[in-house]
């Protein structure tokens, strides 16, 4: 997330190829919150806030990744610090 936020200030093809990698994460992770969570957030040094953040981070990509996604807002993959 924080990553995802520099490289889209920075570099949109860095963004996209970043954002592609996420993608293939969540999916390696079968869009599980809890594997995500145990996989991936848990290794991080992140206070409680930024935590929860990253987490909501990652539930809003998986609920864009599930069928039906036809929301502007919910499909919206900018990162939260951007909007």
């Amino acid at each position: 997330m924080i990553i995802a936020s520099q490289k889209h200030k920075e570099n949109i093809a860095e963004y996209l190829l970043y954002m592609w990698q996420i993608e293939d994460l969540i999916r390696a992770n079968g869009l599980d919150i809890d594997r995500i969570k145990e996989n991936v957030i848990d290794k991080f040094d992140l206070t409680d806030s930024q935590r929860k953040e990253m987490t909501e981070w990652y539930e809003s990509l998986i609920d864009m990744m599930l069928p039906g996604c036809a929301s502007p807002p919910r499909c919206d993959p900018t990162p939260p610090a951007l909007h």
